[in-house]
């Protein structure tokens, strides 16, 4: 604390006090923690200044007034611009409303147990958060004058803040109580909780731009989601068409892994993205299964790996039932599409049917555009015009280096470069399949054994 030109004084942590300097009005030690002497009326007092110039204010919180939050727990926070008395900085663990901070849905006739109290920004900051998940609705967020900074000065008056949560209809995110998703509110909100299990209780028109959930091989969906037979429509994202800003791995959701399912669910779309694209998922990974899903819709790429429902597809995932009536569009120099599947780099596709329309770069099949070894397609077909802008098409693949059996193709081969009724170009292995001669106009197929058959 200064005295004036030349004389201070520090109060130290064990309570002494010491002085250097002289003074007119009286003297005190130099660099001692001496008594201090001085002249009547020179020092009376010494005070340790603390909220006699500031009171306790609360400057900031989270949420903000009348806020949306999107979180099943979301962080309560305040901040002060004092340090707070950590005895009075209380919240309940119970519906009492007998902490400093509350949090109700009814205007605090009875309280949501919250965690405890964490202090941060040196003891002037707190957050909690909620035990359970909240509900959809209206909430108050409310500090008391319970309140005390390390002082002992009190919040002059209660202060409140609402926010609205949208959160999910019910469940408990389990397999046995999975969470239930009515609205497209609440379909985003799977984004918070990617290990979680979902199910559908309503059809859902999205709108606006749509933001893959899991959007990258590190923040991939690993639970499930129950379509329970309701329709996903209007899946859409940006117009923009130049190639920098173009989205990799987009589709309802951007990966899926960690044996994630996916079942009895409809889509509807229109989609312009980059690389790893499909109308379900831009990639599926990791013993993941998709089964009883259908895609309808159009899908523009300015990458490679585009397929109906999934743009790519590794690690022993498995396709099985599903349908897509997807039309697919490229330009020159990309590759890997399918009407079902782009690039089938491991995995199996069983029991599954493409109808839509492709013209991409190279690799273009009507079912998949690339099938690598270890992958497996069998019982499956494709009827949609298929056509190559740089090079390989296939009624049913286009480039086949792993394993088709007991499958088929009956669309017209169009376009440029090597081409097949079934297959365009094949290192692996191709039986009991066939491709219809007459309307695919090809009266030749790679791993070819008649017109109409291979293998």
């Amino acid at each position: 604390m200064g005295l004036g030109t030349s004389h201070s004084c520090a109060l130290y942590d064990n309570g002494t006090v010491t002085c250097w300097g002289t003074n007119d009005s009286g003297q005190r030690g130099n660099g001692n923690n001496d008594n201090i002497t001085y002249v009547s009326g020179a020092i009376s007092t010494l005070n340790l200044l603390s909220d006699t110039v500031t009171n306790l204010q609360l400057n900031g919180t989270s949420p903000v007034d009348n806020a949306s939050s999107n979180q099943l727990k979301p962080t309560l926070a305040m901040h002060f611009n004092e340090v707070l008395r950590p005895s009075t900085a209380s919240v309940s663990a119970d519906s009492s409303c007998s902490g400093s901070f509350q949090l109700s849905n009814d205007n605090f006739s009875s309280c949501i147990p919250l965690n405890t109290i964490t202090l941060a920004d040196n003891g002037s900051s707190i957050s909690t958060t909620p035990i359970s998940n909240l509900n959809s609705g209206h909430y108050q967020w409310r500090v008391t004058t319970a309140l005390q900074d390390a002082f002992g000065n009190s919040l002059s008056d209660n202060r409140t803040i609402a926010f609205t949560a949208n959160t999910l209809s019910g469940g408990e995110g389990t397999e046995a109580s999975p969470f239930l998703i009515s609205n497209q509110v609440e379909l985003s909100l799977i984004r918070e909780r990617l290990d979680k299990h979902y199910r559908l209780t309503n059809n859902i028109t999205l709108s606006g731009i749509w933001e893959p959930i899991g959007d990258h091989d590190s923040h991939k969906f690993t639970g499930s989601l129950d379509g329970d037979h309701f329709l996903i429509d209007n899946l859409s994202s940006t117009d923009n068409f130049t190639i920098a800003a173009m989205t990799d791995n987009f589709g309802l959701f951007g990966v899926l892994g960690g044996n994630s399912r996916i079942s009895d669910l409809f889509l509807k779309g229109t989609v312009k993205a980059h690389s790893n694209v499909g109308l379900l998922a831009g990639k599926a990974l990791d013993n993941t299964t998709i089964e009883n899903v259908h895609a309808e819709g159009n899908i523009e790429g300015l990458g490679d790996n585009t397929g109906g429902l999934v743009g790519f597809v590794d690690n022993t995932t498995t396709i099985k039932k599903t349908l897509a009536a997807v039309n697919i569009s490229g330009i020159v120099g990309t590759t890997n599409a399918g009407g079902l599947v782009g690039l089938l780099k491991a995995g199996s596709v069983e029991e599954s049917t493409a109808l839509g329309s492709i013209s991409y770069g190279e690799n273009v099949g009507g079912l998949v555009g690339k099938l690598e070894s270890g992958a497996t397609l069998k019982n499956s077909y494709a009827r949609g015009a298929v056509a190559a802008n740089d090079n390989i098409s296939g009624g049913l693949v286009g480039y086949n280096g792993g394993t088709v059996e007991t499958s088929y193709s009956t669309g017209p081969i169009g376009g440029i470069g090597q081409q097949g009724g079934l297959i365009g170009v094949n290192t692996g292995t191709v039986s009991k399949s066939y491709w219809n001669n007459l309307t695919s106009g090809m009266t030749t197929s790679a791993g070819q054994g008649t017109d109409n058959s291979t293998g």
